[in-house]
């Protein structure tokens, strides 16, 4: 069975189809007696017969019936596999899965994704959050399909790429009611310390940038709350208990009062498999990713 030739396989499945030798002839585009000595060879080669003969046509023995029902369904995916193919290179099936944090996602992801639903809505799309640590080795084993994180990374693949997308600012925020009660110059380091801060913890991407540029810059940080969501530490400064730290990008200016001092950037970057062996849908969607620039 190992060494029988696939089209032989395809042949006698149109025969057991048609039940007609003509019929098959007729779509195979080849003869009658063709037919005919395909099927004698393919019985020879296993060893029984799969067919006999009735006025009507051919009907399938019992072995005929046993053989053909388990070669059908293999012989009806080659048979579609081009059709397949061709629905995941025009995007009309696939799926993707995400990993990027919740203010990223905000920022650079939810945008063109929309965009992208809405022009390939047979794709799947699954986005979740979590630690970018973990994204690169994800992204590798091909649990992922795309994460989107701050850069840089010290961990190297070589199945990967790391395509930087760009710098998002850092900003110092508060409401013009907090900072009018406490006295607080928004735009001097001095002032703003005398106030309670509203920062990420000390282990996420961003904290980690923070806290190493307040250590540069000889800042004491006396009194403070920690949150790791960026939404949490806005809808805080946002109810008048503090001064925010957090990307500019996702501070809305008519709630908030936004400092002129410069902190540093944060570099965002897009990971995927290597573009010879990532799928049509990722690389259609980092291109929607890059046009939003």
């Amino acid at each position: 069975m190992s060494n029988v030739s696939l089209e032989l396989l395809r042949l006698f499945c149109i025969v057991a189809q048609t039940g007609k030798i003509y019929k098959a002839a007729e779509s195979l585009y080849i003869s009658q007696p063709a037919v005919t000595q395909s099927i004698k060879k393919l019985e020879e080669e296993l060893g029984g017969a799969l067919f006999y003969r009735t006025p009507k046509g051919v009907v399938l023995t019992e072995q005929g019936k046993s053989l053909y029902s388990f070669i059908k369904p293999s012989i009806d995916a080659l048979e579609n596999a081009p059709k397949k193919f061709s629905q995941y290179i025009n995007l009309e099936e696939g799926s993707l899965k995400i990993k990027a944090g919740t203010t990223i996602s905000e920022i650079v992801l939810f945008n063109p994704l929309e965009k992208f639903m809405r022009d390939y809505p047979k794709i799947c799309v699954d986005v979740v959050s979590g630690r970018s640590s973990t994204a690169i080795e994800m992204v590798s084993n091909g649990e992922l399909d795309m994460a989107i994180v701050p850069l840089p990374s010290e961990e190297i693949k070589e199945n990967i790429d790391i395509i930087k997308y760009k710098s998002l600012e850092l900003v110092v925020y508060s409401t013009k009611e907090y900072l009018e009660k406490n006295n607080i110059d928004i735009n001097k380091w001095e002032d703003i310390l005398k106030g309670t801060l509203i920062l990420p913890t000390t282990t996420s991407n961003t904290g980690k940038v923070i806290y190493s540029f307040f250590q540069t810059q000889n800042l004491n940080i006396n009194s403070k709350y920690i949150f790791s969501s960026n939404t949490s530490r806005k809808r805080i400064a946002k109810d008048g208990l503090g001064i925010g730290i957090g990307l500019k990008d996702a501070i809305k200016k008519d709630i908030f009062v936004i400092s002129n001092l410069k902190l540093p950037k944060i570099d965002i970057g897009i990971i995927i498999q290597k573009k010879e062996i990532a799928s049509f849908a990722t690389l259609k969607l980092l291109e929607y990713i890059m046009d939003n620039k």
